[in-house]
């Protein structure tokens, strides 16, 4: 699931798919450490590049391959279509009240 978060931070920006470790952490709100086993998997695995800055040699940027943004579009857009089949028997009021009601509970589960 950390893994995927890295990949939606990075297709979110839109074109070039790319950021630095910094700014990704302070995207996600996730340590040093964590993203750099986050990044190396990712990379590992075809999801990434990283690069050295054209702007800034001491700095790198993260970029999402060709193949993962291809990859991102299929499944969001499954996702999405999932979800509006799972809500459909639903009413706009009833998908606002459930909302409200999941926002309230991820905000608990978040503050600990």
């Amino acid at each position: 699931m950390g893994d995927f978060e890295v990949l939606r931070a990075l297709r979110r920006i839109g074109p070039p798919y790319a950021m630095t470790p910094s700014q990704l952490r302070a995207e996600m709100l996730i340590s040093s450490s964590g993203l750099t086993g986050r990044l190396h998997r990712l990379e590992r695995d075809g999801w990434i590049t990283r690069e050295a800055s054209a702007d800034d040699q001491r700095s790198v940027l993260v970029t999402l391959t060709a193949a993962a943004v291809a990859d991102l579009d299929q499944d969001i857009a499954e996702h999405f279509a999932f979800e509006d089949d799972l809500l459909a028997p639903l009413t706009e009021k009833q998908k606002g009240d459930l909302a409200a009601l999941l926002t309230l509970l991820l905000r608990r589960f978040e503050d600990g």
